[in-house]
């Protein structure tokens, strides 16, 4: 069965954006920071990324 635009809209907004996320809430900028603070030190010198995910998992 393929479901049509506003139907698939429908199911989207039928949830709170927390369900959405895997870890069940939204990054704040105090999570992130300890991922900013490594970042900063010695031990990330072979971390090599593009764009690291802070979100909460909303985008996995």
């Amino acid at each position: 069965m393929v479901m049509s635009l506003a139907d698939a809209v429908m199911v989207w907004e039928s949830f709170s954006r927390t369900e959405l996320i895997l870890l069940g809430s939204i990054g704040e900028a105090d999570d992130i920071g300890g991922v900013v603070a490594f970042l900063c030190t010695k031990n990330a010198k072979r971390v090599n990324v593009q764009r690291m995910e802070a979100s909460g998992g909303i985008f996995l």
